[in-house]
C-alpha cells in the first residue's frame, strides 16, 4: 500500500510516451528512491529495460508502461484484505502434524519442514518469473521459545529457548534440519541482528552483548539490566531499551558508553521507552512508549539525532516496519498492518488484520511476530503465553497448596504475620495491588488506571508500599493494606525507583533507584521523614533488591560487579564497613528468615540457603539447595518467605506439554489480496 499522492497513481493515460535513462530518472518519475524503484523492478514486475550491452546499471523505461504498470499496481494492493480465512489459491505446506501428536512425530517431520522451507525460498528467489503463493510452515524449537527475530535476508530465525532460569540463543537456519545452540549466551533475552547478518545481539547478566553468528567469544558492549528490545542500523549504531522504565539509549556496535537517545516525556505522562526498530532510512526508528494516560501510549518515530518522538500508531505493543508499506503491531492478542510512508511518517487507510491470534504479553508490550527484509513473517500463537499460579511450598520442595484460584500475579509478598500474600494482577488496562488470602479469595487493593507494582509490606501490616507511574516515573507510595483511602506519596523524584524492604523496626524504607551514569544503586529513605532519601550504596555496578536483616545490622543485596549477578552483604547503615559475598553461582532476590538466622536467594532456578551466625562481624554457611522451583520469570521477582522460614510461596509457571512452534509464512503480503 503506497501513497497515491505520489502522481503517478494519479496520472490519465495518454498516447504520449517518454523515455527515462537511468535508474535515478526513473525514480524521479516514480518519486521514490532509487532502492525503491530496484526493489519493485525485481520483485513487482516494474517496466525496466537493459541496454543490449547489459551493463546492470545501464538501464532505461517508457513513462507510458511505468504508468500501466502503477495503475494496476494502485488498484491490486488496495482491494480489501481477508480478515479470517485462507486465501484463494494458498498453499498450506504441511510443516508439522497437529500439536497433539508433535512429540511423536517431530524427529520424522523436521527433515521435511527444512526440505519444504528450502524449496520453497529458492523457487521464491529464483530470477524465474514464478507464480507467488503463500506458504506456511511450523517450526518446533528444544524448548518453548521466547523472544526470537528473523535475520534480515528471512533465512534464520534466531531465538531464545531452554529450561526455565537456563535459557540460551538458538540459531535455525531455515534450509537445516535442526537449530544450533549459541555457546556463552546463558540467560539471553530479546535478540536482534546486525544490518549485515553476520551478528546477533542481546541481552544476558545485566549486559548488552553481541556474538557472530559462525560463533567464536561473546562480547559484552554496555550495561543493559533487563534489555527491552534493540535494532542495528547499518551504520553500526545500536539503539536498545537498558530497562524497563527508562527512555532509549545508543551505544557503538563495538561497544563504549551509552547516551540517551529518547527522553520521556513528562508532559504526557510517558514512563518507559522500549522495543525499538529502525526504518529503512537507518536513521529513524520505531519505540513503544507506554503512558499513565492511555491516550498517550503508542506508536512513536524517534530519530538517532534525539528529536522529540512524533507518535503514528495507537497501540501497546512494539511495532515492526514491513516492506513495501506496512507497520505490523498486536491489538487484543491479533497481530495488524497499516500502511505506511516512511517518508511522511503518516499512516493511510485503516488498520487490517493480518493474523487472528498471535502472542501477546500486556506486562512488557512484546508481541510475538518478526519480519524479514524480504516478505517473511514469523509468529507464535497465544497458546504459547505462559501462566503462573501462586502456590506454596516447603523446604523439600512438596507443594502445600495452592495460594489462590487466581492466576498470572507477580511480585508475590508476604505479610508479616504470614497471613496475607500481595501480589500484582492486570485488571483490565491497568496492573494493580491486590491481596490474596488462602480459603478467602483475592481482593484489589489500588484502582487507578496506571501500573501500581511491587507491594512491600509495613512490619505490622497495616499498610502497603508500592511503586506506581500514576504521576510520571514510578515513585513511592502508600496505602492501607484494607484497600481504604487513597494511596499517600512517600518519595517522589525525577528517576525510576522501586521499593524492595521495610526494616523490621519500621524507621526505613529501601528501593532501588536508577541513575544514568551509575545504573541502579541502594537508596534508604527514613520512614516518618518524607522527601530525605539518601544513597546507600552508589557504585558504577548496578545494585539492586536491597534487604535489611530483622536486626537492621545487614544489607543483603544483589549486584553484578563481577559480571554476573550475585548475592553480598554489607553491614548497615555504614556500608563501608566491610562486604560479604554469599553466591557462588550467580544469584538474586534475597530474602531474610524472621529471626536473622538464615538467608534465602534464587540461583536461576534453583532456591538457596544459607545459615548465619548471629555477631557484630557478618558468618554464614555455604550455600546449600533447599529445591529447584519452576518460577515465573515475570515481574521482579516470583517467590516470598514465610516468617518462619518453613514455607515459600512461589509464582509458578504453568508449563506447556509440547513446545508450541513457530510459524512461517512466506509471501506473506499476497495473503492480503482476495
Amino acid at each position: 500500500m503506497e501513497d497515491d499522492s505520489s502522481g503517478v497513481g494519479d496520472r490519465s493515460l495518454n498516447s504520449e510516451t517518454h523515455r527515462l535513462d537511468s535508474w535515478k530518472e526513473i525514480a524521479a518519475y516514480l518519486k521514490r528512491d532509487v532502492t525503491t524503484v530496484r526493489r519493485w523492478e525485481k520483485r513487482e514486475g516494474l517496466p525496466v529495460h537493459r541496454h543490449l550491452h547489459d551493463r546492470r546499471d545501464s538501464v532505461y523505461a517508457y513513462t507510458r508502461e511505468i504508468d500501466e504498470w502503477w495503475r494496476g499496481r494502485r488498484n491490486h494492493v488496495s482491494d480489501p484484505a481477508p480478515v479470517n480465512g485462507t486465501p484463494e489459491g494458498e498453499i498450506i505446506t504441511p510443516g508439522l502434524v497437529p500439536l497433539s501428536r508433535a512429540l511423536v512425530a517431530a524427529a520424522v517431520v523436521v527433515m521435511v519442514v527444512a526440505s519444504a522451507i528450502a524449496f520453497a525460498i529458492t523457487l521464491r528467489r529464483s530470477s524465474a518469473p514464478l507464480e507467488r503463493r503463500v506458504v506456511r510452515l511450523s517450526m518446533l524449537t528444544p524448548d518453548a521459545a521466547g523472544d526470537f527475530a528473523f535475520s534480515p535476508d528471512g533465512r534464520q530465525l534466531a531465538f531464545v529457548a531452554g529450561p526455565q532460569g537456563q535459557s540460551r540463543l538458538w540459531i535455525r537456519s531455515l534450509d537445516a534440519a535442526a537449530p544450533r545452540e549459541v555457546g556463552g549466551t546463558d540467560g539471553a533475552e530479546s535478540p536482534f541482528w546486525s544490518p549485515d547478518g553476520r551478528y546477533i545481539a542481546f541481552g544476558s547478566g545485566g549486559k548488552l552483548r553481541k556474538v557472530a553468528v559462525s560463533g567464536g567469544p561473546v562480547h559484552a558492549l554496555c550495561d543493559a539490566r533487563v534489555l527491552v528490545g534493540g535494532t542495528w542500523t547499518r551504520d553500526d549504531v545500536i539503539v536498545f531499551a537498558p530497562s524497563n522504565r527508562m527512555p532509549l539509549y545508543r551505544v557503538a556496535a563495538g561497544g563504549g558508553d551509552p547516551t540517551p537517545v529518547t527522553t520521556l516525556d513528562q508532559s504526557r505522562g510517558q514512563n518507559t521507552h522500549r522495543w525499538p526498530h529502525f526504518l529503512p532510512d537507518g536513521r529513524r526508528f520505531l519505540y513503544l512508549a507506554r503512558s499513565n494516560r492511555p491516550e498517550n501510549s503508542g506508536i512513536y518515530v524517534g530519530s538517532l539525532d534525539g528529536a522529540a518522538g512524533i507518535r503514528v500508531v495507537a497501540a501497546e505493543s512494539k511495532a515492526e516496519y514491513a516492506q513495501p508499506g506496512y507497520l505490523l503491531f498486536a491489538r487484543n492478542r491479533a497481530l495488524f498492518g497499516q500502511a505506511f510512508d516512511v517518508r511522511t511518517l503518516r499512516t493511510h487507510d485503516e488498520a487490517f488484520q493480518v493474523l487472528e491470534d498471535v502472542r501477546f504479553n500486556r506486562d512488557d508490550g512484546y508481541a510475538s511476530f518478526s519480519v524479514s527484509q524480504h516478505d517473511e513473517v514469523a509468529y507464535q500463537a497465544t497458546s504459547a503465553i505462559p501462566h503462573s499460579e501462586l502456590a506454596w511450598f516447603d523446604r523439600s520442595g512438596t507443594r502445600l497448596a495452592s495460594a489462590t484460584d487466581v492466576r498470572d500475579t507477580d511480585e508475590p509478598s508476604v505479610s508479616a504475620d504470614g497471613q496475607h500474600v500481595a501480589v500484582t494482577r492486570w485488571s483490565g488496562p491497568s496492573k494493580d495491588i491486590w491481596l490474596v488470602d488462602q480459603g478467602r479469595g483475592s481482593t484489589r487493593v489500588t484502582s487507578e488506571p496506571s501500573a501500581d507494582l511491587m507491594p512491600v509490606w509495613s512490619p505490622d501490616g497495616n499498610s502497603i508500599l508500592f511503586a506506581s507511574n500514576r504521576d510520571g516515573p514510578a515513585d513511592l507510595y502508600r496505602i492501607g493494606s484494607s484497600g481504604a483511602g487513597k494511596a499517600e506519596t512517600l518519595y517522589r523524584s525525577n528517576t525510576v525507583k522501586h521499593p524492595t524492604d521495610w526494616s523490621a523496626d519500621g524507621k526505613f524504607v529501601v528501593f532501588d533507584s536508577h541513575d544514568p551514569k551509575t545504573s541502579w544503586d541502594l537508596w534508604v529513605l527514613p520512614a516518618g521523614r518524607t522527601g530525605s532519601a539518601m544513597p546507600f550504596l552508589q557504585t558504577e555496578f548496578a545494585e539492586r533488591h536491597g534487604r535489611l536483616s530483622p536486626d537492621g545490622r545487614w544489607m543483603a543485596y544483589v549486584s553484578n560487579e563481577s559480571g554476573v549477578n550475585e548475592v553480598y552483604v554489607r553491614p548497615f547503615p555504614d556500608s563501608s564497613g566491610g562486604k560479604w559475598k554469599v553466591s557462588t553461582a550467580g544469584g538474586g532476590v534475597p530474602r531474610w528468615r524472621r529471626d536473622g538466622k538464615e538467608l534465602f536467594y534464587l540461583a536461576g532456578p534453583k532456591l538457596m540457603s544459607v545459615f548465619v551466625q548471629p555477631g557484630s562481624i557478618f558468618a554464614a554457611s555455604a550455600s546449600q539447595l533447599l529445591f529447584e522451583t519452576r518460577a515465573s520469570r515475570t515481574g521482579e521477582w516470583s517467590y516470598d518467605v514465610a516468617p518462619d522460614g518453613q514455607r515459600f510461596v512461589i509464582n509458578l509457571a504453568i508449563d506447556d506439554s509440547v513446545p508450541p512452534p513457530v510459524t512461517i509464512i512466506l509471501n506473506w503480503t499476497d495473503a492480503l489480496i482476495r
